[in-house]
């Protein structure tokens, strides 16, 4: 029996509104948790390159002097804009490799993780874990993929949601190498 393509494009949407209400939810809560809590460390220094939010903060005890992120948004049908993954990176002070972070909403195959494509090529991710709100994907970025990723035309993160098939979110690179290169350490030079 043929399936009709409408029903899973508007069960996606539906999956995806969902998850997207979740994560927006929880995004909002921990905002104003952050926001409000006593010792929270906020940016001392927002700068918008591309698309994608340099953040810097004064406070050396939190593992990088400066991160890079960008938000990625799901438009419903209905017009209803939401989040569906966050995206950061930093360089540790502990050891000056880029690392990287991306909270993924709950409600996709966790045995499969997500795969990161790059101009075609992909590279699998392994979920670290998850949490109420969602999954984290972490994980250090060596300097050949971190190149292949500045010089990228496209790239997104597709996971797989169980009845639905793959779900794609593409990452726009747009202000990625500057980005970077704003918050990577300064180079060392020994002698």
């Amino acid at each position: 029996m043929a399936s009709d393509p409408r029903r899973g494009a508007a069960a996606r949407s539906a999956l995806a509104g969902g998850i997207l209400g979740a994560l927006a939810a929880g995004m909002a809560a921990q905002g104003a948790a952050a926001q409000g809590a006593a010792g929270a460390v906020l940016p001392e220094r927002r700068d918008q390159m591309g698309d994608w939010m340099v953040e810097c903060f004064d406070a050396p005890d939190i593992g990088a002097p400066c991160q890079i992120y960008q938000r990625v948004v799901y438009r419903a049908s209905d017009g209803s804009v939401g989040p569906v993954a966050v995206l950061v990176a930093a360089f540790a002070y502990r050891d000056g490799k880029l690392h990287v972070a991306l909270a993924l909403p709950l409600g996709f195959d966790l045995a499969q993780g997500a795969v990161l494509g790059i101009d075609g090529d992909s590279f699998a991710l392994p979920v670290a874990r998850c949490v109420p709100r969602g999954c984290m994907v972490e994980g250090q970025i060596g300097g050949t993929l971190s190149d292949r990723l500045g010089a990228a035309q496209r790239v997104g993160v597709t996971v797989s949601v169980p009845g639905l098939g793959p779900f794609l979110m593409p990452l726009s690179m747009a202000g990625f190498g500057e980005a970077l290169g704003a918050i990577a350490p300064p180079a060392r030079t020994d002698g």
